[in-house]
């Protein structure tokens, strides 16, 4: 697997300069643009449009960037260095040794030292990467999206309102088939191959598809749809990410787009920082209000953020 370090580690070194821009254009939408007692803007809010625009821009870019094939040249280019050949034909003899004198133990020697053949294969690279945390804090944002989501499950268990929509059963059982495979990816933190593993990496990105149905079907339901843009975003950029998770897990071989786990990650990382976080502060702040299940599903989206975060800095280091 090939992965464009140059131009990763140039895209977030932009993406990072561009979020706290955001931060201040969505604060002043929920503390300046927002009425409290109706949930409507006063008027149109000119920060909360300059907001979605940058996100579909970045979005897009997101996806061009996906696709590129060819990296950035480094800053500090390496002069090859020529090896001169040498000839070894006017001392053969020196390197010929006779067969005759080889005492015949060290064939027997060799045999029983022997490594045995591995029953199975690794993955390496940015697979390896994938599949296994590395240190206190990638373990500790491992195991927090299983956090996350059971408490979304227990949440849809206690919301009566949801428990009469036709696809809260399906909603449920991939609430907690997603929490298990981050619980099983934490606890496991192993590089061997695992066709279960891969296609059990498929469950956040079905929770994602499940959400987007349940979530948006009704627009009606929200009142800004303008404030929810970066949210939308956010839940496409993490299931386009979890797709290329399991076909990743599946090893390097089997990815089919290089780059776009990385900059689909990105995507992710960007939109939880840009529209989920201020929509946190917003809550304890008083201007919105969250139940249970609005709450659990924004903490996921945080937890998410940050799995993702700790993968692209890995990515980023050589290996």
């Amino acid at each position: 697997m090939k992965l464009n370090r140059n131009l990763l580690k140039s895209f977030l070194i932009f993406v990072c300069i561009l979020i706290p821009v955001l931060w201040v254009l969505k604060l002043y939408t929920y503390w300046n643009d927002l009425d409290i007692s109706t949930g409507f803007f006063f008027e149109k809010s000119l920060s909360c449009t300059v907001c979605n625009i940058i996100g579909f821009l970045v979005f897009f870019l997101c996806l061009i960037l996906a696709f590129v094939k060819k990296d950035l040249p480094s800053k500090q280019g390496k002069k090859e260095t020529k090896i001169p050949e040498t000839s070894f034909d006017e001392k053969e003899d020196e390197f010929t040794f006779s067969t005759e004198e080889e005492p015949a133990f060290l064939d027997e020697v060799a045999s029983a030292y022997e490594m045995p053949s591995l029953p199975l294969d690794f993955l390496e690279g940015p697979s390896k990467k994938a599949a296994t945390w590395n240190g206190t804090l990638s373990a500790f944002s491992s195991f927090l999206p299983t956090f996350g989501f059971f408490a979304l499950a227990f949440s849809l268990f206690a919301n009566s309102q949801m428990k009469n929509d036709a696809f809260f059963p399906l909603y449920v059982a991939l609430t907690i088939l997603s929490g298990l495979f981050f619980l099983v990816l934490t606890i496991r933190n192993s590089p061997a191959k695992s066709k279960f593993i891969a296609f059990f990496a498929l469950s956040p990105a079905l929770w994602c598809t499940m959400r987007m149905v349940i979530e948006y079907r009704d627009l009606t339901g929200f009142m800004n749809k303008a404030l929810y843009t970066g949210q939308f975003l956010f839940i496409v950029s993490a299931l386009i990410f979890f797709l290329y998770q399991a076909e990743l897990l599946l090893g390097e071989k089997a990815l089919s787009n290089p780059n776009s786990y990385a900059f689909f990650g990105v995507s992710t990382v960007f939109f939880g920082l840009s529209a989920r976080l201020p929509h946190l502060i917003a809550n304890f702040g008083g201007k919105i209000s969250l139940d249970l299940t609005d709450f659990s599903s924004l903490a996921i989206d945080l937890f998410i953020t940050l799995f993702v975060f700790i993968k692209l800095t890995s990515f980023v280091k050589k290996d």
